[in-house]
């Protein structure tokens, strides 16, 4: 009677364990599961800075701006990302800041490029701004001590940047599983030699082996086994004896040539 799949996969999965953890460089991560979860010593980002390159101004000084009656502020200072600010920005004052640059004290938004221009060593603005405009906030992509990757999270490509951005030099994951795989049966032969009459290539093994690779996985070949027990046994035991998991491909029907299920229930478990 086939099994539905689910109930398949569950005692497949019942019995098992979890595999132990291991510390790796965070570089090194990528497609492991978390065995720790990853929490935030500090915020992304650290302070508030511009989003936008412009004018670190104080929106009251633009409150009644206009195209005919633009804000004249005079400026004080360049701010290039990187940089710390050396002076804050009083009334009447702006400081030209670029993406990212953080803002200065006294700022409490950014006037953006676009809507100004330069007059000597003042700049006009056309419009209002609002208080926060154009600022990524302190902690507004993380939040300090909060949680950003749960234990049993698997690590994707842009999770190795968060760690990097979080100073995660290295990380805590499950051991990936080392699989074997064998093929097993009369009928088959290897790829480089010409199939008798009855007879085909190995190919299931080989597809079997690259999907794992592709996975992330350590892949192990035990090879193939004619249909005989003492030879298939000892291939179980040689994949036992070096993986966590092994894998067949064959042999597994109810004929007087599948010799899987005889050969499996004589080595009963194997620890």
């Amino acid at each position: 009677m086939m099994l539905p799949l689910d109930e398949a996969r569950r005692r497949i999965l019942e019995p098992l364990s979890v595999l132990p953890a291991v510390d790796v460089p965070f570089v090194d991560a990528l497609g492991h599961v978390l065995a720790e979860s990853i929490v935030a010593d500090g915020g992304i980002p650290p302070w508030a800075n511009s989003s936008m390159d412009g004018f670190a101004v104080r929106a009251d000084d633009l409150a009644h701006a206009t195209g005919d009656a633009p804000a004249r502020l005079r400026v004080v200072g360049d701010l290039p990302a990187g940089r710390a600010p050396s002076r804050p920005v009083g009334t009447g004052e702006a400081i030209r800041i670029m993406t990212g640059a953080p803002m200065p004290p006294g700022a409490d938004a950014v006037a953006i490029v676009e809507t100004t221009r330069m007059d000597g060593d003042h700049v006009l603005v056309d419009s209002p701004v609002r208080p926060g405009a154009n600022i990524r906030r302190a902690g507004e992509d993380v939040a300090d001590g909060s949680t950003v990757l749960p234990a049993g999270h698997l690590v994707r490509a842009a999770d190795v940047g968060l760690l990097a951005s979080l100073g995660q030099t290295r990380v805590r994951v499950i051991r990936k599983p080392v699989v074997a795989v064998l093929s097993s049966g009369d009928e088959l032969v290897p790829p480089d030699q010409l199939p008798a009459p009855g007879q085909i290539r190995d190919s299931n093994r080989f597809t079997l082996i690259a999907h794992l690779a592709g996975l992330g996985f350590k892949a192990i070949d035990c090879g193939h086994a004619p249909d005989r027990e003492s030879e298939l046994e000892s291939l179980f035991r040689k994949g036992v004896a070096s993986a966590d998991v092994v894998v067949s491909t064959g042999g597994v029907s109810v004929g007087d040539h599948d010799l899987t299920r005889i050969v499996l229930a004589r080595l009963g478990t194997m620890e």
